[in-house]
């Protein structure tokens, strides 16, 4: 990310300025760096799944907050299960802290103390994890941990549970009440307040294409790297090199990839490699390219959707894959949902109403934002006509800032202010002067993508499969915010689109699908 004040820009890529001055920016930037964080494991040896939540939320933090530090034992070792790096643990730990290309500093007096597993002591908060079950509260877990298990993604989604607290903490309130305890499935998205049980292994054999190696991609990844003993086929599908910026927020990537621009798929490659038994097939292309260059009937495995636009997901629709996994994030709402085209919903119907009415959705949006009546949105949008500081003044009176705020996009369109300004307010973080700052929010797309692998892994075992979402399982979709408790998140099965404008409700797409497949 750039931040921005007129035409002077920083290169905290953390952050990004939406209004204010660079003196604001830095007063966010303090508050990252100032804030000290202690993440205490169990004393001894940890387990496997003690060690992934520690590991990945070291790993998250250290992107935003230099000021971490780790207990965990001198003589403790990396186990087995982990992919390959230092077999000292604490070596492990220091290589966390620095992907995120901050300086280390430890926490000599840290505000926020975070316990993994059941170690009892005063804390922020508790985390843990184990198979597909997370866990975050204000008391000691008191999941029984199990031995067999082979699932990453609960101690991964408990990492990234309680990396978005600590932020919520730092930045929306810190005198909220500490959240309440919870466990939480990712086999079948129960919750409890009592651990549920749900360390089942799983089979581990894949045939899958994933599209889109970014943020939410690239979590998924990263959490299939830590399934001990894949085999299988993975295509993985993705055009684009990373940018500078890129490692804020996202947990497969470094510092150190986001500055050489590496191509994503080189890291897809890298993360997986060790798992001897798993044929990795990049393709640097997009997906309607890649699907040009196949036969005219190729039967598509699993496919993942992990890509950011309903453009993109409309060319994967198009490419008429039977299965679809699909995995999404806005700034306070990650989802996940399951398909199977002709059987319920497809990837687009849960879209279509946005798509169609794109326009009227936006002037509505606008009009809210600004304070402004909807006839003068649709003049200054249909004219194009810049913004005068009458205007500017308005639209910053109704959002509560100062009036001269927003005075540098005289003579800019709203367009210009919707896409620089009101469309990032939701993940706007306030200064004691009025102004904002956004900042990066990794643990949100690892969530996401967490989620996103875990119903591969589900697909991927004929025992499991009734519990991967979709058309043929309890609920479709899955949505959460990531600053609250699981407790709230919602389960539903929306309906298909009703209209004739959906891929899904093209009788000659249809056609296709049920010869391709053998319906």
């Amino acid at each position: 990310m750039r931040c921005a004040s007129g035409s002077e820009f920083m290169t905290d890529h953390r952050l990004r300025l939406l209004h204010g001055t660079d003196d604001d920016v830095s007063a966010i930037a303090a508050r990252l760096d100032g804030t000290g964080i202690r993440v205490v494991l169990p004393e001894g040896q940890p387990a496997w799944s003690h060690q992934l939540v520690g590991l990945t939320l070291t790993d998250l933090l250290s992107r935003l907050f230099p000021r971490i530090s780790v207990v965990v034992a001198d003589d403790a070792v990396a186990d087995a299960k982990l992919p390959p790096g230092p077999d000292r643990l604490k070596d492990r730990f220091m290589a966390a802290r620095n992907r995120g290309g901050l300086p280390v500093n430890d926490a000599d007096d840290p505000a926020i103390l975070i316990r993994v597993g059941g170690t009892e002591g005063d804390a922020s908060f508790f985390v843990d994890g184990d198979g597909w079950e997370s866990y975050v509260g204000t008391v000691p877990s008191r999941l029984t941990l199990s031995t067999d298990s082979n699932v990453p993604t609960g101690p991964i989604a408990a990492a990234c549970r309680t990396a978005a607290l600590v932020f919520d903490q730092v930045f929306r309130s810190g005198v909220r009440q500490a959240p309440e305890s919870v466990y939480s499935s990712l086999k079948t998205y129960e919750v409890s307040g009592k651990p549920l049980g749900h360390q089942d292994a799983v089979a581990v054999g894949l045939d899958a294409m994933q599209v889109g190696a970014g943020s939410i991609g690239g979590a998924a990844i990263y959490s299939l790297a830590r399934v001990p003993g894949v085999k299988g086929q993975l295509v993985v599908i993705d055009p684009q090199d990373l940018e500078a910026h890129n490692h804020v927020r996202a947990l497969l990537v470094s510092q150190t990839d986001s500055a050489a621009q590496r191509p994503k798929l080189d890291l897809v490659g890298e993360a997986l490699g060790h798992h001897d038994g798993l044929d990795v097939v990049p393709h640097k292309a997009s997906v309607t390219d890649y699907h040009a260059s196949l036969p005219q009937d190729h039967v598509f495995p699993i496919v993942l959707s992990a890509v950011d636009s309903a453009p993109s997901r409309r060319a994967i629709q198009d490419c008429l894959p039977l299965v679809v996994v699909n995995a999404a994030c806005h700034p306070h709402e990650v989802t996940v949902s399951g398909h199977v085209t002709g059987q319920g919903p497809c990837v687009c119907c849960l879209h279509m109403k946005d798509i169609l009415d794109a326009k009227k959705v936006r002037m509505r949006m606008l009009a809210g934002a600004t304070g402004m009546n909807e006839p003068m949105v649709a003049e200054l949008l249909t004219a194009g006509a810049p913004l005068n500081l009458a205007h500017l003044r308005g639209i910053a009176k109704h959002r509560e800032l100062g009036e001269a705020d927003l005075n540098h996009f005289e003579g800019k369109t709203l367009d210009d202010l919707w896409r620089e300004e009101l469309l990032y307010g939701a993940a706007a973080i306030s200064t004691d002067s009025g102004s904002a700052v956004a900042v990066a929010a990794p643990f949100v797309t690892a969530l996401a993508g967490t989620f996103l692998a875990s119903e591969l892994l589900k697909r991927s075992d004929s025992n499991l499969r009734d519990n991967a979402l979709g058309p043929n399982g309890s609920f479709l979709r899955y949505v959460e915010n990531p600053y609250a408790s699981p407790l709230f998140a919602d389960r539903s099965s929306p309906p298909r689109w009703e209209g004739s404008e959906c891929i899904c409700r093209s009788t000659r797409r249809m056609r296709i699908l049920t010869q391709r497949y053998g319906l």
